[in-house]
């Protein structure tokens, strides 16, 4: 076992988090349809959101809130490595909704650790809360591989 996998699985069960609040408006809602091309009227037409919508605003695409993980795990202490890169992702799932306005945060724990060629995957507990809410945003065993 390497060096790196023996580290990490020493810190298997630790948590992280959580991160720091990150808000969620709508011109970031509406550029991400404009990146991903899925610019269906619940995440982009405001009007037509509150008026039609089950959730009585627009909301934020779930992908969005999830490709904001990275960001909301950087410097997360047992991911000291040179680098690292997404793996896959097990059991995600978009919980409750993120209007704009929301507020956002990460918990992360590590769960799993394996030897991979020169680095390590490792599996990683994610759940995204929205502040206020009682239900998370969403949940996901996020895999990734790190190199030393």
């Amino acid at each position: 076992m390497s060096g790196l996998v023996e580290r990490l699985t020493a810190r298997i069960g630790e948590t992280w988090g959580p991160s720091d609040w990150m808000t969620i408006d709508q011109p970031m809602i509406t550029a991400y349809a404009d990146l991903s091309g899925d610019r269906q009227w619940i995440h982009i037409d405001v009007e037509r959101a509150l008026r039609e919508g089950p959730f009585g605003a627009p909301v934020a695409h779930g992908l969005l809130i999830f490709s904001l993980v990275p960001a909301m795990l950087a410097g997360v202490p047992w991911l000291e490595a040179k680098a690292g890169v997404n793996y896959g992702t097990d059991r995600l799932r978009f919980v409750s909704p993120v209007r704009p306005g929301d507020r956002i945060r990460c918990h992360a724990s590590l769960t799993a650790v394996q030897p991979h060629g020169e680095g390590a995957r490792l599996t990683t507990a994610v759940v995204v809360e929205v502040e206020g809410q009682a239900k998370p945003a969403c949940i996901a065993d996020m895999i990734g591989i790190v190199f030393v």
